[in-house]
């Protein structure tokens, strides 16, 4: 019971680490929409207006592309915490159900199956995490290089 509860915080704990990056995803998602109509918005008038600099134009479709990479980041860093928090919590998941249900069958007088179970948590969990942990490291550069490439404007 106590692993399991353990178990159960450990989850927890993860997740709401998770939701910060979802947060700050959905964030800088925003406001690269914002841009991306106000460069749409500019570079209608542009083309509008007869009196245009072919310069101008190319800057705005140049930031407008800059905007589009950041958006590309931000969705393959969405990605990888929405599978990395989908491992921990099934591999926790799986194994506090696990060790439930095999601590009640083996429970007995002539076999504590005790150290075996923890093992097997333990191995399971790694696993899960070593899944997680390199979707997290890529998710938080993604969300990097899109903060840089959306705060130039």
């Amino acid at each position: 019971m106590k692993n399991l509860l353990l178990f159960g915080a450990l989850a927890l704990c993860l997740n709401s680490y998770g939701q910060s990056k979802k947060q700050q995803i959905e964030d800088l998602q925003g406001r690269a929409d914002s841009i991306t109509n106000v460069l749409k918005f500019q570079l209608k008038n542009l083309n509008n207006s007869k009196i245009t600099n072919k310069s101008e134009i190319e800057v705005l479709e140049l930031k407008e592309e800059d905007i589009k990479l950041a958006k590309l980041y931000l969705r393959k860093a969405k990605r990888n915490v929405k599978v990395g928090n989908i491992v921990t919590t099934v591999t926790v998941s799986i194994s506090a159900v696990g060790t439930a249900l095999l601590w009640k069958s083996f429970k007995g007088d002539w076999l504590d199956a005790t150290p075996l179970l923890l093992i097997g948590d333990g191995v399971l969990i790694g696993f899960g995490q070593a899944v997680n942990i390199p979707l997290k490291i890529s998710a938080k550069k993604n969300i990097e290089l899109a903060k840089e490439l959306i705060n130039i404007y």
